[in-house]
């Protein structure tokens, strides 16, 4: 986004919204155009302006920054689900597949960000939670453990979705600096969680094969008897 663009848009805002002190200082105004024009250097200009008209359409005072990228994040990332709508996806999924879904299918039925809040928790944890008011268990702890997952994971990333590909960029490459050891450690932690889950679903998957097959046997007549006795 340009200055001239930038400039085009508080041609707007001033007139969308008249009284606002600041605009009528032509310093001041200039000093907010030179603000928008750094903080928005690498954003589409289209997206912006949208974000702009969303704001005059639904508030009576004039925009601060940080309310502009905030809309501009909800244009751009439709797939950050706000937290009440990430539970109301989860919900219709617990209803429709009960306990016959796992940990390693759920991201075939949801968003990522949602789908590991729902592994956070277990799938089977987080449907005993769902079912426990019929054995006479408060309600609503389902909703409580998953969104105690999902908002803040949610917040992380409206944040980051907020902010500039380079100020993100930026951030990342000074905390990798700053806590090298500590993201490692980190890491290290994650990938070991992801094998001890992945072992644990061959495990089970390799106890039901032999329950197959060990029901399959059973179902089969003795050969040495005589089917006519």
């Amino acid at each position: 986004m340009t200055k001239k663009q930038v400039i085009q848009i508080f041609g707007v805002l001033v007139a969308a919204y008249p009284n606002f002190d600041k605009f009528k200082s032509d310093d001041q105004v200039e000093g907010m155009v030179n603000v928008w024009a750094t903080i928005f250097a690498d954003d589409d200009a289209a997206v912006v302006g949208l974000a702009v008209k969303r704001h005059i359409m639904t508030s009576k005072w004039p925009p601060s920054i940080a309310e502009i990228r905030a809309i501009m994040a909800e244009i751009t990332h439709p797939d950050l689900t706000p937290p009440d709508k990430a539970w109301e996806a989860v919900a219709d999924l617990l209803y429709s597949q009960g306990p016959y879904l796992s940990d390693s299918t759920v991201d075939f039925y949801l968003p990522e960000l949602i789908a590991e809040a729902v592994k956070a928790i277990g799938w089977s944890t987080l449907y005993e939670l769902h079912r426990g008011h019929y054995a006479g268990n408060k309600d609503g702890m389902d909703r409580v453990a998953f969104l105690a997952q999902y908002e803040p994971a949610y917040e992380r990333a409206m944040l980051a979705a907020s902010c500039s590909k380079s100020i993100n960029a930026q951030i990342a490459q000074l905390r990798g600096e700053l806590t090298a050891g500590g993201l490692k450690k980190l890491d290290a932690a994650k990938m070991e969680r992801i094998r001890k889950e992945d072992q644990n679903n061959a495990w089970r998957g390799e106890g039901f094969r032999r329950l197959r097959a060990v029901g399959s046997a059973a179902a089969l007549p003795d050969p040495e008897e005589d089917p006519d006795d």
